[in-house]
């Protein structure tokens, strides 16, 4: 097997919504869009958003739903940064709302998080030097 590329999909309420949030908040870009799903890029890494998915021929008996409770999630997407305190900075500049302002884990380095518009958990995070 030769993996090419590792991308995320999250299922969301509202494409429109959710595009803003990680186009204007975190600059991804579009890379395409069709009525109930996009594709968003952002350093050579893809993140599909859409809406809900019933089963299908090639995926029976699994149903895709948006998180219901942002306090108990199961999905991290992390955006590794050079600087998490200017990252943190700038997207604060553009509204964004932090759980925490920028620390450093016992393990080194800094991070902070931030919730998507469905409770999706998202971590800045600068790996340690």
């Amino acid at each position: 097997m030769t993996v090419v590329a590792v991308d995320t999909m999250l299922c969301v309420r509202d494409l429109e919504r959710s595009l803003s949030f990680y186009c204007e908040l975190l600059g991804f870009e579009i890379a395409w869009q069709w009525d109930s799903i996009a594709a968003i890029e952002l350093a050579s890494s893809r993140v599909y958003l859409f809406t809900e998915s019933p089963p299908t021929e090639d995926k029976p008996q699994v149903w895709l739903v948006p998180t219901e409770d942002a306090e108990r999630g199961s999905v991290i997407l992390v955006l590794r940064v050079k600087d998490c305190d200017q990252a943190y900075d700038e997207i604060c500049g553009r509204g964004g709302t932090f759980l925490t302002p920028p620390a450093t884990p016992p393990w080194g380095g800094r991070r902070c998080f931030l919730h998507d518009p469905d409770g999706y958990l998202i971590e800045l995070e600068q790996p340690p030097a």
